[in-house]
């Protein structure tokens, strides 16, 4: 089965704000002004050529149809060979920032909060108080937070929605379990600060 054409130009121009993101990080690597801004954007062109390519657009019996650009490739392998040494190199050190920004792990549970409270409401799932449930079972401090989570998410989170509605619940649940543990919840958050207070 031969490649679109649509979506091979789609991958084509993906690999394209690949090697423009990287030039543009390189040609400004010694200026500290928005430097972890153009390496982000870097990683975040590159992780989207590659979800092109892992994509069932591109896939056909499990094998990829359209290739992976050469000059990405030879990235990957440059980031790769300095990480398998210890060395972190200057691309990935200037993506750090400070707090504790969302991972995309964390996005992924906060999606399922939100597909919850979204199927609660349609009354798909057989929950008053969907707000409120969120908020006990992810350990957030209140409602406010959740609120954020459906103005921010609302849109990604239709998309993906599952039909069923005990998978929703179930997958809200499991997320739940993940996100308590992943540090954000209040408690995390009151023994971070306590610590803070305590040095």
């Amino acid at each position: 089965m031969a490649i679109n054409k649509d979506f091979s130009l789609e991958l084509q121009r993906a690999a394209d704000d690949v090697v423009d993101a990287g030039l543009h990080a390189a040609e400004l690597m010694n200026k500290p002004a928005g430097r972890g801004v153009r390496s982000r954007e870097y990683f975040r062109s590159l992780a989207n050529v590659l979800d092109l390519y892992t994509s069932p657009k591109n896939l056909v019996d499990g094998n990829p149809q359209g290739p992976l650009h050469v000059i990405v490739a030879k990235q990957l392998e440059s980031l790769c060979k300095y990480l398998s040494t210890g060395i972190i190199p200057a691309p990935i050190k200037h993506c750090a920032r400070r707090g504790r920004p969302l991972g995309p792990d964390e996005r992924r549970d906060i999606i399922c909060a939100v597909n919850y409270v979204l199927a609660a409401k349609q009354r798909l799932i057989p929950d008053r108080h969907p707000i409120e449930t969120i908020v006990v079972e992810y350990g957030v401090s209140d409602r406010r937070t959740v609120q954020t989570w459906i103005v921010k998410h609302r849109k990604t989170a239709a998309r993906g929605r599952p039909a069923d509605p005990e998978l929703i619940k179930d997958r809200m649940m499991e997320a739940a379990r993940r996100y308590r543990g992943s540090g954000r919840n209040q408690n995390a958050i009151r023994r971070r600060a306590s610590k803070r207070g305590q040095a």
